[in-house]
């Protein structure tokens, strides 16, 4: 991250990785043209629980086989890398069969519909990062999806008694920031023997600076929102030396205001796009609509256990029995490689192996809390983005430290509380009402004592989630890109990865998922 980005990112919450500039993939529209089948399967046990399945699975390979391709290509995954990796395959022309553990499409991206009438709630991801050149932005226009800029300048910010910050407060947060991002890591940087994680640089500072009691606690949200938040991960589990070596999209954020399981409902299930035609117009010329493509078989419900590899091909021991496949793409998320979740035969490379465990695996989870009406605005808060500073009583760190207020980007009376790093894991142990307390007891600081009680309440556990074990992933210390391009490798020509976690420039976005499914469908063409 240069010194300038490093600033912007922190002080604003705005960059999550540097620029980067992709070029549109030519005819990319005419790839999407196709519709797939969903076959849905039993339910299927969670991860590892029937490892090394029994000599009498039955072999279920004759099933997905045909007469011209008896041996399909399988994809394990429909997320977002999993399916744009069956989608170009299919474009070619491959026989491909995409299994998936749950019950729906999208992985890691997923949108809640029933909550909230009129307002999908994205408990995964819910805005592009980056709009400016950004493949996922192009996909998403292409159905003509609804983006909103986000404006994360349009912000509060309240101190730990619920006082608003005045704007020479915040930049005067801002400013330490700057130093810790701009001038002091880059010190640490040259003289620091081993890496270490960046909370540790952080008291470093704070002893250096002779920084305590309120002024550390408006420092550490700033740096809760400007870091553990865009890399999903504690400071304690980020390194000092390649924590932001990553890259960034430019053009600033926006929302995807439909919800963003539309791009894996895209990806799966592609309309004709409008204004395709091949019949005469007097208004436009004939444009060709894009090529049919062969369907996409997605399996739901079938999730994969072990994987036998070889020259010859794989055989995989899934839920639904054995499948002999000529190759396969494994795009499951970097927490169900760390867990163990599947077994491979022989055992991953040392590279491989040493880059799944090296990898930092965070957790982000979202808190949406849904009002009879919008009566904090206009009022006590009105901005987009909604900064709270912790008590300096608080235990753990980072407690809500933002808050996304969608009734001023949406017009909708609902607030979207997020926590990151260690205290988003210790959300997942608290039941529904005792969160719910929680993020109220934030919320009446700012709004004050009246506030009354949502009425809905609606929450993620992504570390629980035995498909994901966490949100993305991120540099931890001892860990760099050079795992991620250690993890993408391909084994021979027939056990190949893809995921966000494979994408050295872009690990832990929805971009670098795309982007990796279409360089691992390359690869298995090759």
């Amino acid at each position: 991250m240069s010194k300038d980005s490093g600033q912007h990112a922190v002080a604003t919450g705005l960059a999550r990785r540097e620029v980067l500039r992709w070029p549109l993939a030519a005819g990319m529209l005419a790839l999407m043209h196709g519709v797939p089948t969903l076959s849905a399967q039993t339910p299927s046990p969670a991860p590892g629980a029937n490892a090394g399945a029994e000599p009498s699975a039955p072999d279920v390979t004759a099933e997905l086989n045909d007469a011209n391709d008896p041996r399909p290509i399988i994809v394990i995954g429909a997320g977002v890398a999993g399916l744009a990796c069956a989608r170009r395959l299919v474009a070619a022309g491959r026989k491909v069969v995409v299994l998936e553990a749950r019950d729906r499409l999208g992985g890691r991206l997923h949108t809640d519909r029933a909550s909230f009438p009129g307002m999908p709630a994205d408990l995964g991801a819910s805005w592009v990062q980056g709009v400016t050149g950004n493949p996922v932005v192009d996909l998403l226009s292409s159905i003509d999806a609804k983006l909103r800029p986000l404006d994360r300048e349009d912000r509060q910010v309240f101190g730990p008694l619920g006082t608003e910050l005045a704007a020479s407060r915040i930049g005067r947060v801002a400013s330490w920031a700057d130093d810790f991002v701009s001038t002091f890591i880059p010190q640490r940087r040259k003289v620091a023997t081993n890496d270490e994680p960046l909370s540790a640089t952080l008291e470093a500072f704070l002893q250096e600076r002779d920084m305590s009691g309120r002024a550390a606690a408006e420092l550490r949200w700033a740096l809760t929102a400007g870091i553990e938040l865009p890399f999903g991960a504690g400071l304690e589990a980020l390194s000092l030396q390649r924590f932001d070596a990553s890259t960034a999209p430019l053009g600033g954020d926006a929302l995807v205001v439909e919800g963003f399981d539309l791009l894996p409902q895209l990806l799966a299930t592609p309309p004709v796009p409008e204004g395709f035609t091949t019949a005469p117009s007097k208004l436009a010329p004939p444009k060709l609509a894009p090529p049919k493509l062969a369907p996409l078989d997605v399996r739901l419900g079938v999730a994969v256990m072990a994987i036998e590899h070889s020259a010859q091909g794989v055989k995989l021991t899934t839920s639904a029995g054995l499948i002999t496949a000529q190759a396969c793409v494994v795009t499951v998320p970097l927490g169900v490689l760390k867990a163990g979740a599947i077994q491979f035969t022989p055992e991953l490379p040392a590279t491989k192996q040493g880059a799944i465990e090296r990898l930092g695996f965070g957790v982000v989870n979202k808190v949406y809390l849904g009002f009879e009406r919008a009566f904090w605005s206009p009022g006590a808060v009105s901005s987009q983005f909604v900064g709270q500073v912790d008590p300096l009583t608080d235990s753990e760190p980072g407690r809500f430290a933002q808050t996304i207020n969608l009734h001023a980007l949406l017009g909708k009376p609902a607030l979207l509380m997020l926590t990151a790093g260690s205290f988003a894991r210790a959300t997942e142990a608290l039941s529904d009402e005792a969160l719910t307390r929680e993020a109220m007891e934030v919320l009446r600081r700012i709004l004050g004592p009246a506030a009354p009680a949502p009425t809905k309440v609606v929450r993620s556990r992504w570390a629980a989630d035995p498909w994901a074990r966490g949100s993305y992933s991120s540099f931890a210390p001892g860990s760099g890109p050079a795992d991620c391009t250690a993890l993408a490798a391909p084994i021979g020509k027939t056990l190949l990865f893809a995921g966000e976690a494979t994408h050295a420039e872009q690990p832990g976005t929805v971009q670098g998922a795309l982007l990796s499914g279409w360089r691992a469908a390359n690869e298995a063409m090759a």
